[in-house]
């Protein structure tokens, strides 16, 4: 029920840019495995987050994932990725390639532990995977249209 010390890095991230009003709505997706969406929501709201301005993907099994279902579920056209910084590249050229204007901020908080480091090892096989995904156009289980992001962003105005 509580985020990693990787998990919560990010989230303290996040809630940085919301603090300083360049973020007003979170899409948190994961692994439902170890209900990691439901995790960062509760953290998110604990520090202040009101709950109708996020929006849970349980379908983020990986990046490719995550920015699929942003872009065909969700209609995202613009995003802010969040990730620790060895992460953040990759995620940000998966988005672009399925057609989402992403920028990318990344955590360093915990840069050269050997958790971090085997992460870092293994970007190079997590690109080649997420280019396959991207040309292959792998099915991620979209499901319906969601507009919870739209709504949550006509909210702010």
């Amino acid at each position: 029920g509580r985020p990693s010390p990787y998990l919560q890095a990010r989230l303290d991230l996040a809630l940085d840019l919301w603090r300083q009003g360049k973020a007003t709505v979170f899409i948190v997706s994961g692994s439902t495995s170890d209900d990691e969406p439901a995790t960062m929501r509760d953290y998110l709201v604990e520090n202040g987050v009101d709950e109708a301005d996020i929006v849970l993907d349980e379908g983020g099994d990986d990046s490719y994932a995550s920015c699929a279902r942003a872009a065909d579920r969700f209609g995202v056209e613009q995003i802010t990725v969040v990730s620790q910084s060895y992460h953040v590249p990759r995620t940000v050229a998966t988005c672009r390639l399925v057609g989402i204007d992403a920028v990318g901020v990344g955590d360093d908080t915990r840069a050269k532990d050997a958790t971090w480091n085997s992460y870092v090892r293994r970007e190079l096989a997590a690109n080649i995977k997420m280019l396959i995904d991207v040309v292959a156009r792998r099915d991620v289980g979209q499901n319906e249209p969601d507009p919870a992001v739209r709504e949550a962003l006509e909210r702010h105005g």
